[in-house]
């Protein structure tokens, strides 16, 4: 090549890599949400803030727990933590650093396929289809260390690529305080090298030897220090969450469950990196090398029987976005040689007809966008309000039971005691015991989602105290419980409407109604009856004590049955006396938190759609419509067996109950 067209080659590999970093900073700018953080992701930055605050290397300040996956990751985390005015501040920086790796990342990975010999209109595709891959996007930006995974295995290769074996030993130090098992990165770059090489002699054996023992010792130079400090302060250099996960994965599904459906979402791109991976493996190119590493670490947590966790594909989508380059390229060399003209061919066929970048990219970007929005709604809605609940009405010396431990942990400030096992990994080991957690710890407040037929709303042990989030959804709620021998009579308050109390207005065409032997009021729905079954109950100046009525402390439970897919939502009517004029606050319960068969469905504060001149230390008159679909059944049952109002504003946590024992 003349000095004249290497320089212009060069010029036209920079403007690419130009055009890679700035369509990956405005992929990344459009898919930002500072609030975007997945709930495991929280667990890594509740480490980063105690370090940051003094409290030491533990979720539960100054504990000894170790479950933080990714030591490099919270280490930079807690930098932010370090530097920013306060915990929200700090999560804006957090994300700010993670969206500048995933432009760093999508870079190296475009570079490491142009230094494996993947022509650079490949390498741009598939650089492109990696970052827009859903999965992929979704959890490289929800605080976790996938960015920074990828950004080490890509300058791992990059390194290897150019036999610089000290960097690349350095590298997959790194590798290894990203994600323990990334270590192997180092060992397979050695045994792809060792593929590639031709041994004419024992000379060339040597040199081998001394090239990746220089980038072994170099692996060892990153990651034994940190080994060290670890051994001392935990005991162990690895992180317990492995173990946890291997042992609770049964609960979320096993990870080979998931291969095919996430291969089958980019399906377009199998026949090329079918091809990439059998010309990597029959040119010997250094390509063997991303597409072993991803292929064993995939083999490696389907046979370890790790949870199918979203975040744990990312080596799936690096090999195969990196055999799918070489399978485009390969189409392209051959073209070439065919007639120079028809290099382009290729790559312009499967931009235009598979993955259609410029139609289907930017709908591909907005869901995944609009999800991401929509999910940081429903962790800032739930968990976080939770958290902020605990941490207004807790002492600090009270222990929370819960089983997703990030966001909560992270805006409560208390001792959480993690009945799935990552910062209490006895519980993890001792899973079979089903009351393991409460007879070791007895914390004396429980959180879990507030769904109808939690087992919790029946044990004795706790009383509902708190629901917190979103009122239209059952899955979308979060129930706090107080150990019974804490909480004083005035903690729950409850009146109980039996089903035989329920009548229906005389005013109405009514449908046929009867009492079962259990009391239980039951009432058919003919084909012609009206949209709206109404039921009331008088009641007898039920004084719930509460001087007002605030969120989520008054609760409406009620059991029933009703024709499946029928109702479309049930709205609560409570009546109180005044001296005035009648007061009435009125709760609606939709579809989605109703259930057919006979269980509980609980309605709070925040489902209130509208009150005046409410008082709850009398109210007089109960009323319940159900309001059907709008289409033709037959017949149908709706079958109310009790209905209780409960009220909580009585006992506050940092009040009165507050003087109790807590130890």
């Amino acid at each position: 090549m003349t000095e004249p067209s290497a320089n212009k080659q060069k010029l036209v590999n920079r403007w690419t890599l130009v055009a890679v970093a700035a369509g990956a900073a405005a992929l990344t700018a459009y898919g930002f949400n500072e609030r975007w953080f997945e709930d495991d992701a929280m667990i890594t930055m509740q480490y980063a803030k105690n370090l940051a605050d003094g409290c030491g290397w533990s979720f539960n300040c100054n504990a000894d727990d170790f479950a933080t996956t990714s030591i490099l990751h919270t280490f930079l985390a807690s930098l932010a933590f370090y530097v920013a005015t306060g915990p929200d501040a700090a999560l804006v920086l957090v994300k700010i650093y993670e969206s500048t790796v995933i432009v760093l990342a999508t870079v190296a990975f475009f570079r490491m396929l142009v230094e494996a010999g993947i022509g650079r209109f490949a390498a741009a595709l598939a650089a492109v289809a990696l970052l827009t891959n859903h999965n992929t996007f979704l959890y490289m930006s929800s605080g976790m260390e996938n960015a920074l995974y990828l950004l080490a295995l890509s300058l791992t290769f990059c390194a290897s690529f150019r036999n610089r074996h000290v960097l690349t030993g350095g590298f997959t130090g790194l590798c290894h305080l990203v994600r323990p098992e990334a270590a192997l990165t180092g060992p397979i770059a050695a045994l792809a090298d060792l593929l590639r090489r031709k041994f004419d002699d024992r000379a060339e054996i040597r040199r081998w030897l001394g090239d990746w023992t220089r980038a072994g010792a170099s692996a060892l130079a990153v990651a034994a220090p940190v080994w060290l400090v670890f051994f001392v302060l935990k005991g162990s250099p690895i992180p317990v969450s492995g173990e946890v996960k291997l042992l609770t994965a049964a609960n979320w599904g096993l990870f080979h469950e998931s291969l095919w459906p996430l291969i089958r979402h980019e399906s377009h791109w199998l026949p090329f990196a079918l091809a990439g991976v059998v010309g990597a493996l029959y040119r010997r190119s250094p390509l063997m090398g991303p597409i072993l590493t991803a292929a064993l670490l995939v083999a490696l947590y389907g046979a370890l029987g790790l949870p199918k966790s979203p975040w744990y594909y990312l080596p799936l989508h690096f090999g195969y976005f990196a055999a799918a380059a070489g399978g485009l390229d390969l189409l392209a060399r051959a073209a070439k040689r065919y007639r120079s003209w028809l290099a382009f061919a290729p790559h312009v066929a499967i931009a235009a007809v598979l993955v259609s970048p410029m139609t289907d990219l930017p709908d591909r970007f907005t869901r995944t966008a609009t999800y991401i929005d929509a999910v940081s709604d429903k962790r800032h809605d739930i968990n976080k309000r939770t958290g902020e609940w605990l941490k207004r009405n807790t002492p600090p010396n009270a222990r929370v039971a819960i089983p997703n431990i990030g966001y909560i942990g992270f805006h409560g400030d208390v001792h959480l005691v993690d009945t799935v096992g990552l910062v209490t990994p006895d519980i993890a080991r001792n899973r079979s015991k089903a009351d393991y957690w409460y007879d070791t710890y007895r914390p004396e407040l429980f959180g879990d989602k507030a769904v109808p037929w939690h087992a919790r709303f029946d044990d004795p042990r706790y009383a509902l105290v708190a629901v917190n989030g979103r009122p239209n959804h059952h899955r979308e709620r979060y129930a706090i419980w107080v150990r019974s021998d804490l909480a004083t009579e005035r903690v729950r308050r409850s009146w109980t409407v039996r089903g035989d109390e329920l009548r229906v207005p005389a005013t109405a065409s009514p449908p046929a109604g009867t009492v079962s032997e259990d009391g239980a009021s039951q009432f058919e729905v003919p084909f012609d009856a009206p949209r709206v079954v109404a039921l009331t109950a008088r009641l007898d100046a039920v004084a719930l004590q509460d001087e007002r009525f605030p969120a989520s402390d008054l609760v409406v439970d009620v059991t029933h049955s009703l024709p499946k897919e029928r109702v479309r939502n049930l709205k609560v009517t409570l009546e109180s006396a005044s001296e005035s004029s009648p007061g009435h606050a009125t709760l609606l319960m939709k579809r989605g938190f109703l259930p057919e068969r006979r269980q509980h469905s609980v309605l709070s504060q925040r489902n209130i759609v509208e009150q005046s001149n409410f008082n709850p230390e009398n109210i007089v008159k109960l009323r319940l419509e159900y309001l059907f679909e709008e289409q033709n059944f037959s017949s149908g049952r709706v079958s109310v067996e009790q209905l209780e109002i409960i009220s909580f504003s009585g006992c506050r946590l940092v009040g009165d109950c507050v003087s109790r024992n807590w130890e």
